[in-house]
């Protein structure tokens, strides 16, 4: 019998504000090949945005 390892990923902060609710405790919820692809979730209430969002409200 083999020991399978089990690997635990942290998500990865980002720091940016929550266009919705203004917090802080943002997330990088999707991270694909491409940086233009970024997927942002918000863990106060939920949101997710991409970077196309991120750009328009900048």
């Amino acid at each position: 019998m083999t020991k399978q390892t089990t690997q635990t990923l942290e998500p990865l902060m980002a720091d940016e504000l929550c266009p919705r609710c203004g917090s802080a405790a943002v997330r990088v919820a999707d991270v694909t090949l491409s940086d233009d692809a970024l997927l942002f979730d918000c863990r106060e209430c939920g949101f997710e945005w991409g970077e196309l969002l991120r750009d328009l409200m900048a």
